[in-house]
């Protein structure tokens, strides 16, 4: 199930970061040669264009959630979380990381960290988006599982 998390969300991290492309060219090979290595399942390589492509535009809060995603992947977690908290910090309406946030922590069993991130997902989101939703259902699941 994970994996088709991160499949979809490689997908609306693309999309979404494709119309920064034009402004320099750069930004579009590496950030295109990132996809295709990520797709190809070669991480590190990805990692490695995806990052050069972030210090062209440092400010480019899709490509760094799209960042963390793929540290997630490769089990660096503090990094995955620095850029997702990056990725807020430059937008505080990014919700994918705040979705992406959430997930990390409780693959680390920090309870309290993911109700946080996804009550903050659920709080910003449209209650009609499956993400809103799939957020309202992680949170239900850990304050099941965790009387605090």
């Amino acid at each position: 199930m994970r994996r088709i998390q991160v499949f979809f969300l490689s997908l609306v991290c693309l999309t979404s970061i494709a119309w920064k492309w034009q402004k320099d060219p750069h930004i579009e090979q590496y950030t295109r040669k990132g996809y295709q290595a990520w797709q190809a399942g070669h991480l590190t390589e990805a990692l490695s264009f995806y990052e050069r492509a972030s210090k062209l535009n440092p400010k480019d809060y899709d490509l760094l959630n799209t960042l963390g995603v793929i540290y997630e992947q490769v089990n660096l977690p503090h990094k995955a979380e620095e850029k997702y908290l990056s990725a807020i910090k430059l937008n505080e309406y990014f919700l994918p990381a705040y979705s992406n946030l959430g997930s990390l922590y409780w693959n680390q069993d920090d309870t309290k960290k993911a109700s946080y991130y996804f009550q903050k997902r659920i709080q910003l989101g449209d209650p009609k988006d499956p993400w809103t939703i799939k957020a309202q259902k992680s949170l239900v699941t850990i304050n099941k599982n965790n009387k605090w």
